[in-house]
């Protein structure tokens, strides 16, 4: 082994960091948890898609659920 391949005492320490939420890059441990405005604009984007699907399945399942009371009372 290469005295260039040996291990030195010293330990290389890295800085205190987080990664970001979305892409992982390394980031500041103070920052707010996105690298960039592309980042905290895509978790936006995501929550409002998410929030949108959860309403229809919702709404969905209230009107299966109108319809299933209507035809057993009508047939009743």
């Amino acid at each position: 082994m290469s005295p260039s391949k040996k291990k030195s005492g010293k330990k290389e320490r890295v800085f205190p960091h987080r990664h970001c939420s979305i892409c992982f890059k390394m980031i500041p441990e103070f920052s707010d948890g996105y690298c960039s405005y592309e980042c905290r604009n895509y978790k936006k984007m995501r929550k409002k898609v998410r929030y949108k699907k959860i309403l229809k399945y919702i709404l969905s399942y209230g009107v299966i659920i109108v319809l299933v009371l209507v035809l057993f009372l009508a047939f009743m």
